[in-house]
């Protein structure tokens, strides 16, 4: 069944598709050179290519998507009993795929172990794909980041994980910040004010986090319609600003011109990349046409198991996928075992997901709705009623004319949120 948001699930897919495949860009790039051996990033096709695969821009999506997505709901209701719920399923829902992904990386790396290094050395040398852990993964790590990676984030192994804690903390605080703020006729205003002090404060960290409040923003503008020529100009536009890097000379010269460098000059790089993913979101969600060709089937089957092919990709790629290469190149030769190692990547991680998104990840809904639900009522319970049976809520109002019913979890895109 369609719904409303169904094009969100469906760009959520491609980012999530343009991430697997932006991290393939070694053998890809391999499998399609003259040489036989990678190319190096410089280029027309291997720009063309991180245009298409730019993973700053594709996570920069989906901080977005998670501000807008997560605020949906309130936004409707005005309810506080909505955020506060939210707040309380949101570990609940991150977990349990962060948990299995972690399972499933020390199962690869157990049995099949790293193969990196190697096949580094066979497409003629990658530093990304030489740099990765080339040891057995520690059990420890299962327990440490498949429990913990919404506070401490990355991991070695399961390198995506770096994403979470800031996938979280945006959570949280993008609820505190709308439960002040949201109903406020200056609120785009206020979150505008609070994303550009908190950048020049705190730099790369408060780009990702101000993501979030950019999606909420996006609520606020219902009636906006944009055309078709609209739309492809600004995705146009966003995919050379996502595919911006501060090793580009003109770059440099831009950021010597402004006196940038070390971490400033990758701050302001991540914000042109974020630059670049607020204009293809805005093109997404206020251009109808483009609503519905990204609300296909296919699009909304990415969607589903977005965040499940997100999570469990890199550790298929550097064990079964890194092994590949080393087993066939001696036979088939380097392009051709690279343009089958992306296909095992891709087939196997797709298959995966699939899996992942039909047990892991419903469960996880469903643990987050039970768990928010439950502590919903419990205070509930505990509010003090007169004897008309009106209460004294201990969760404030915030100029809602109602306090609302149960935590509607029926929306699609709000429940699969995970970006």
């Amino acid at each position: 069944m369609h719904n409303r948001y169904d094009h969100l699930d469906g760009l959520r897919g491609l980012a999530a598709l343009a991430v697997l495949l932006g991290h393939l860009e070694a053998l890809i790039l391999t499998a399609a050179s003259t040489q036989g051996v990678y190319p190096g990033p410089s280029g027309i096709l291997p720009s063309l290519y991180l245009a298409l695969t730019s993973g700053t821009l594709a996570v920069a999506i989906f901080f977005i998507l998670s501000g807008f997505v997560l605020i949906k709901k309130f936004d409707e209701t005005r309810s506080s009993r909505v955020l506060l719920g939210a707040a309380v399923k949101r570990y609940f829902r991150l977990t349990p795929p962060i948990f299995a992904s972690m399972v499933l990386a020390y199962l690869l790396y157990r049995f099949i172990g790293p193969h990196t290094a190697e096949a580094s050395r066979i497409i003629g040398g990658h530093g990304w794909l030489e740099a990765r852990p080339n040891t057995s993964m520690p059990l420890s790590e299962v327990f440490e980041y498949g429990l913990f990676s919404t506070i401490i984030g990355r991991s070695a192994y399961n390198g995506v994980l770096w994403t979470m804690n800031i996938e979280f903390a945006g959570s949280l605080l993008l609820f505190c910040f709308a439960a002040v703020f949201y109903s406020s006729p200056r609120y785009i205003l206020i979150a505008a004010v609070t994303a550009s002090v908190s950048v020049l404060a705190f730099g790369e960290t408060a780009i990702h986090l101000s993501m979030f409040l950019l999606g909420s923003t996006f609520l606020k503008f219902k009636s906006l319609k944009i055309n078709e020529i609209g739309a492809i100009t600004l995705i146009c536009i966003g995919l050379f600003a996502g595919a911006v890097r501060v090793t580009w000379p003109e770059f440099q010269s831009v950021t010597a011109l402004l006196s940038l460098s070390g971490n400033a000059a990758n701050a302001f790089q991540l914000a042109i990349n974020s630059f670049g993913a607020a204009l293809i979101v805005t093109a997404a969600c206020f251009c109808p046409t483009l609503q519905s060709k990204i609300s296909g089937a296919a699009c909304r089957y990415l969607g589903r198991i977005s965040f499940s092919l997100y999570l469990i990709h890199l550790p298929v790629y550097f064990t079964i996928g890194a092994w590949t290469i080393t087993e066939l190149a001696p036979f088939w030769g380097v392009k051709i075992s690279s343009a089958v190692a992306c296909l095992v990547v891709v087939g196997l991680s797709l298959l995966i997901a699939h899996f992942f998104a039909a047990t892991v990840d419903k469960f996880a809904m469903k643990l987050a709705d039970g768990v928010g639900a439950g502590i919903i009522s419990l205070l509930n319970r505990q509010q003090p009623t007169f004897r008309h049976g009106h209460s004294i809520g201990s969760i404030p109002v915030m100029n809602s004319p109602t306090l609302g019913g149960a935590i509607d979890p029926s929306s699609t895109a709000a429940r699969r949120s995970n970006m």
